[in-house]
């Protein structure tokens, strides 16, 4: 037992590091990005290039990690990539096409996520794996919410070079406890190949939770992961209140799962969906006729709540409707499909935002919100069933989700 403990608390500190990493520079990317007076359009392209090597990568890590069952060295690969890919930024900040790769890098980083969720996985009993997803998860979101209050405090000082170099700290530290992570033993085999893949390509539930994951992930990183904050910078707000502003959403993420499994869940997995879809379009629409810094913060933090509770949600329903010998097969595909969402909501947004304006921006997302609230309304009997509907309303524990990966 005392075995376990260590592997999980060591697993979890990995997690916590690899994620702040990944997340201390996060807020402050988009408004320092375009003080390089790059256009919207390549600041979208650069910030797309996150999800592009997340969205390519997310099924060929998993089959890869199947055929060597050498879970510990893809972690060690990716925290190393985390670190890295911010030395590379701050050296070469003149040339688009490295921060594009830059970028892309910190993607690929994110794209080992799915060895952390297997070897954590593995220290639970299988009855227990829901459980061992919301702890891992909890971790995740401790070195989220760290990075987003460390770098408040670093960046109006200390600048985001400095943030680059913590971020590399980060990186180099999670890397070292990473090598005394112990051989894996008791990891079984993920069933990810081409044949399960294409059997599960073929379920359309997994393909609408996945569709409605990819809609919700396009609007987010949009908004809360790269265009909001330079909103907020072109009003006034300073480095501090960008960073607090940014922590709102994580906290709300946070608070949702710690209510949902008494509260929202009695909702009913329909209702969770298009609630928060109608939170996150409230949010989109509030920031595009928002000129007051003080609105941003109960709007993020609505976000937040909308955005946690959409995408755990969605989740629990992709391992609920798919069989045990495919849902890390499922789960990939799932992974990959809200890729393509966190690759063209920056370029889409930094598209609109060069052509349109911001209002025009923010209200083009709140459209699209609302119409993926529609659409559950209308076909959520159709495509999940009421069956189904009332066996996930008892069986489905909120959990706070990924945000960047």
């Amino acid at each position: 037992m005392n075995d376990l403990k260590f592997k999980r608390g060591l697993l979890g500190a990995i997690t916590i590091f690899f994620w702040a990493a990944q997340y201390i520079y996060l807020p402050f990317l988009t408004p320092y990005l375009l003080s390089l007076s790059l256009s919207a359009t390549a600041v979208g392209i650069i910030l797309g290039a996150y999800g592009f090597t997340q969205m390519m990568l997310r099924i060929p890590l998993g089959i890869a990690g199947d055929i060597v069952q050498k879970y510990k060295l893809f972690i060690i690969i990716g925290v190393f990539l985390a670190g890295i890919s911010s030395i590379i930024i701050m050296l070469f900040t003149k040339s688009i096409i490295i921060l594009i790769i830059a970028n892309g890098i910190s993607g690929i980083a994110s794209a080992t996520w799915v060895s952390f969720t297997i070897l954590f996985s593995s220290y639970y009993d299988d009855s227990d794996g829901l459980k061992a997803m919301g702890k891992l998860n909890m971790f995740l979101n401790m070195g989220v919410l760290f990075a987003y209050v460390l770098g408040s405090l670093m960046i109006e000082t200390l600048g985001f070079n400095a943030l680059l170099i913590t971020r590399f700290v980060f990186g180099v530290v999670g890397c070292i406890l990473s090598f005394f992570i112990k051989p894996e033993t008791t990891v079984k085999k993920t069933n990810v190949n081409w044949q399960s893949l294409a059997s599960v390509m073929r379920n359309k539930k997994l393909l609408v939770s996945s569709g409605l994951c990819a809609v919700a992930f396009l609007i987010l990183y949009a908004t809360v992961f790269s265009f909001t904050t330079s909103t907020l910078k072109e009003i006034g707000a300073n480095g501090f209140q960008i960073g607090v502003i940014t922590s709102l959403f994580s906290i709300g993420s946070i608070l949702i799962s710690f209510i949902g499994t008494n509260g929202a869940n009695k909702l009913g997995s329909k209702n969770m969906i298009w609630i928060s879809f109608l939170l996150i379009a409230v949010y989109c629409a509030g920031i595009s006729v928002s000129s007051s810094v003080w609105i941003f913060f109960p709007l993020q933090f609505l976000c937040g709540i909308g955005g946690g509770m959409l995408a755990s949600t969605l989740m629990g329903m992709v391992i609920k409707n798919v069989d045990m010998e495919r849902k890390s097969t499922a789960m990939g595909v799932y992974q990959s499909i809200y890729g393509v969402g966190m690759t063209l909501g920056p370029i889409l947004m930094g598209f609109l935002v060069q052509y349109t304006s911001k209002l025009s921006s923010f209200l083009c997302m709140t459209l699209i919100s609302l119409a993926c609230m529609v659409f559950t309304i209308v076909s959520y009997q159709s495509v999940f069933g009421v069956a189904v509907e009332k066996k996930l309303d008892k069986e489905i524990p909120l959990q706070t989700t990924e945000t960047k990966g």
